[in-house]
């Protein structure tokens, strides 16, 4: 019997069975405690998590999103229409299933808790000890940038740890048991990831196919083709059923990448902008050396992460940009180095060499590729296809810090059996390496004032002290955790020394200087020195877990002020008036970003202003750059409502033809509501304002029965558009190819909206004779229309707004749906599936193998 299969047959022998499942509930809570500490900060009733992307208030109007379809969802609330890829993606799901605050509370700490346990389930299958296993999970997941971007949100870069996670732990076990069927769950895990968030998938599927490759021959028993082969197809059909309907759902809803004006310089300075620089890199072992995020008071961010291109010359874009932090700690990085140092010194006898030199490439190759335009071979990477529009390489570092949390768990599982001899070195080198940064620190602390005083006249001004600060702080820390490294290690081998050493006798030493060989497991457990070094062995784990809760919380997981979507008169006005029209906003600075961030998404009033758009779709960007007309664009999308500063209202006012169309609605003063929220006191009219509604006097309507219309080639049809003489409303412009019969005579039409939720409108038309239903969306293929019960063809009228001709008088009741194919989400489904399936089969072959033990 091969060494596999004995250890396979060892582990579910009925004993270690149930050892086994207790030791993984045991950790499971141990991780779920450790989430508690680290997430704190929302233990207090009614606190919410402040995320600045993935907001409470985005989760809001994800909900209202997922009202029409959790399949097909589409973006009613963001500019004028935006579609949204067709996926079965969980967190959806979730979304839907629980309360937004909840929701934002749970969801992260959640998908990180499941994480961490499922690669120290993968951990313990490579034969590690516990100490080690949990240890791995948490540096994997519990530090670094896969803990601190929630403070950016991203929900679906958390949702798509968990299907890595358990990816890895599906190959594990393919490997360690030769059974397909968890082949084709890791492919379905695999898959999976496209579902929450395709570009990061990618960048991990890069690095995870070796890894299945690598599993694929432990399982084969070799790396023969042929036996390779008849392991993997089942999980790369798989994965590419799921992966592919993720590909297939972005290229059939317009979800694509639109960089194709740019030069070739230009999109390698648009894709490679936030790459890790590598002189950064002290950050990963010194909390807080290049500051904690961007805009942090207690130390901002001050390195070059999210640069653009030629800022130190044209002082244009961003100078920086970063949310997350890469700190992940000493301990880690330690015990990695002692893991490739300890599998290549018993690379010929340790079974788990191998395991870790792969690992340790991924890791490897992870970093340097998250370094991006740093490290030349990302350029021929990023001309691949799929890779060529993915913006910021150093998402790499996801799968990076992963790779980093493995070998460090096989390193402290190394260093559990290391013969003292070979300890003392690293504990030399970590004594070492600690006493140069306490050297660094000291002239750091020596330098505080004085180096205050520099980056104060480099432009950082009174932040310049708490970077300083920090720099020395971070650097003390770091030193201070190479000598309880030196520590540990000590206490470690002096575990080992006095405890019993059956794998790997102590070279070069006489028996009698292990008196305890020979003892049985009870008298040697009882020395005081074992009992200490078993502790000790937990101590790496809980450190990742203080640096979690202490020293990087703090900055990253912190409560949302309450005021922040607390309903002020401004809003309850708002949605009493606006009915089914749009808002917009004539400038975007100081708490009305704020508004637009977090307290409109909130309570549901749409806004044609977003707060960030990097890749505009090319039909809002040809329309911005042909209407320039703010007030003609608003009613084209049918704004009724702009809210301005006095001063900006002014200037719209001051414009006769604005002023034709404008009036001041309403008055207010802002204040602070004293919850960190933006308070409104209405100011009578007749009396100064510091900032006013202005509403349309003529409100533009959502949907419209046009009169005339006419087809017009794009670019006559923008300028149509553009130009003061064009009436919105009063006639309207075809595509070229609609097919509708120009108009005989003009009809008396009223359109009503009875029900509109984002992707659906439900409507009723009663007209004398032939119109053009005019819909202020935007225009997409996948739109279908049912005219009384009847399909019906969607036109693109206005450039980029939909339209429905009804070519008789009567009464219409009409459904407006947003409805792409569903073929990728079958594909998704059938993947999903198909790994689900396995895992079924899995559990009911387990449990029928129990019955016959």
């Amino acid at each position: 019997m091969s060494r596999n299969a004995a250890n396979v047959a060892a582990a579910d022998a009925p004993a270690n069975r149930l050892r086994r499942r207790l030791d993984g509930i045991g950790w499971l809570l141990l991780v779920a405690l450790a989430a508690a500490l680290v997430f704190h900060a929302v233990w207090p009733s009614g606190t919410v998590l402040l995320t600045s992307d993935d907001n409470v208030g985005l989760i809001r109007a994800n909900q209202r999103m997922l009202e029409h379809s959790a399949r097909h969802p589409w973006h009613g609330e963001t500019l004028w229409g935006m579609p949204v890829m067709s996926m079965l993606r969980p967190g959806y799901f979730l979304v839907k299933a629980l309360p937004a605050s909840f929701f934002m509370n749970t969801f992260h700490a959640l998908c990180l808790t499941l994480s961490a346990w499922l690669l120290a389930l993968y951990l313990r299958d490579r034969g590690l000890r516990p100490a080690a296993c949990l240890f791995g999970g948490l540096v994997a997941f519990w530090a670094g940038t896969n803990l601190t971007l929630v403070y950016a949100g991203h929900v679906g870069k958390y949702g798509l740890m968990v299907f890595l996670a358990l990816s890895v732990f599906a190959l594990g076990r393919w490997g360690r048991t030769g059974r397909r069927a968890w082949a084709v769950v890791a492919g379905a895990s695999a898959g999976g990831m496209f579902l929450e968030q395709p570009d990061v998938a990618l960048f991990c599927a890069l690095l995870l196919a070796p890894l299945g490759l690598f599993e694929a021959s432990r399982a084969a028993r070799g790396w023969k083709a042929a036996g390779l082969a008849r392991q993997v197809w089942a999980p790369a059909v798989v994965a590419a059923l799921v992966a592919g309907g993720a590909s297939l759902a972005a290229r059939g809803s317009g979800v694509t990448d639109t960089t194709d004006a740019q030069s070739p310089a230009e999109h390698w300075a648009y894709i490679t902008q936030w790459s890790q620089p590598p002189e950064e890199s002290l950050d990963f072992i010194a909390p807080g050396w290049t500051g904690w995020r961007s805009g942090d008071e207690k130390g901002p961010y001050w390195g070059r992460m999210g640069r653009s291109e030629g800022w130190e010359q044209t002082r244009q874009g961003f100078m920086n940009f970063k949310l997350e932090n890469v700190y992940v700690g000493v301990l880690p990085l330690l015990f990695a180095l002692i893991g490739l140092g300890e599998a290549m010194r018993r690379r010929r006898e340790d079974p788990h060499a191998p395991t870790v030199f792969f690992w340790g490439g991924l890791c490897l190759l992870a970093l340097l590729l998250a370094f991006g335009k740093f490290f030349p071979l990302y350029r021929p990477l990023s001309l691949l296809p799929g890779f060529s529009s993915i913006r910021n390489p150093n998402k790499f570092i996801h799968f990076f810090q992963m790779a980093w949390g493995v070998l460090a768990a096989f390193g402290l599982d190394a260093a559990l059996r290391m013969e003292p001899r070979v300890s003392r070195r690293w504990q030399w080198g970590s004594g070492i390496a600690a006493g140069v940064f306490l050297l660094s620190a000291a002239a750091l602390w020596a330098d505080l004032g004085a180096g205050a005083a520099r980056l104060a006249m480099a432009g950082w001004g009174a932040a310049g002290r708490a970077i300083q600060w920090n720099k020395a702080f971070s650097v003390t820390y770091a030193a201070g955790a190479f000598l309880l490294g030196a520590g540990l290690l000590w206490l470690l081998a002096r575990g080992v020394f006095h405890g019993v050493e059956k794998s790997f006798p102590q070279r070069g030493k006489k028996n009698a200087d292990f008196p305890q060989h020979g003892k049985k497991v009870s008298t040697v457990w009882k020395t005081p020195w074992v009992r200490a070094a078993a502790l000790a062995a937990w101590l790496p784990a809980a450190a990742v877990v203080f640096d979690a809760a202490v020293i990087l919380a703090p900055h990253y997981i912190q409560t949302m002020p309450p005021g922040y979507v607390a309903e002020n008169d401004l809003v309850r006005y708002l949605k009493q008036d606006i009915g089914h029209n749009r808002t917009a906003m004539a400038g975007q600075d100081g708490f009305y970003n704020l508004w637009l961030t977090y307290l409109f998404p909130y309570h549901g009033i749409p806004s044609v202003n977003v707060t960030q758009l990097p890749r505009p779709p090319p039909d809002y960007t040809a329309f911005w750059n042909a209407v320039k007309d703010p007030v003609r664009m608003w009613r084209l999308a049918a704004v009724s409502h702009v809210l301005a500063r006095a001063p900006a209202a002014q200037q719209l006012l001051a414009n006769p033809a604005w002023a034709a169309q404008l009036e001041t609605a309403w008055g207010y003063h802002p204040a602070d509501d004293g919850a960190g929220g933006v308070a409104t006191r209405r100011v009578p009219p007749g009396q100064a304002a510091s900032d006013v509604v202005l509403k349309m006097k003529d409100i533009p309507p959502r949907v419209a029965a046009v009169p005339d219309w006419r087809e017009s080639p794009d670019d006559e049809a923008l300028r149509t558009l553009a130009d003061p003489a064009f009436t919105p409303f009063s006639s309207a412009l075809l595509a070229p190819g609609s097919g509708v019969p120009a108009p005989a005579a003009a009809a008396t039409a009223t359109a009503r909206i009875s029900r509109l939720i984002p992707g659906r409108y439900e409507m009723t038309v009663d007209t004398t004779g032939p119109v053009l239903l005019r819909v202020a969306e935007k225009f997409d293929p996948n739109w279908k229309a049912a005219v009384n019960g009847k399909s019906h063809p969607v036109l693109r009228c206005d450039f980029m707004f939909q339209g429905l001709y009804l070519a008789e008088a009567g009464h219409y009741d009409i459904v407006l749906r947003y409805a792409p194919t569903s073929l990728p989400v079958w594909l998704q489904g059938a993947g999903l599936l198909a790994g689900l399936g396995a895992a079924a089969w899995l559990a009911v072959s387990r449990r029928r193998q129990e019955a016959a033990a």
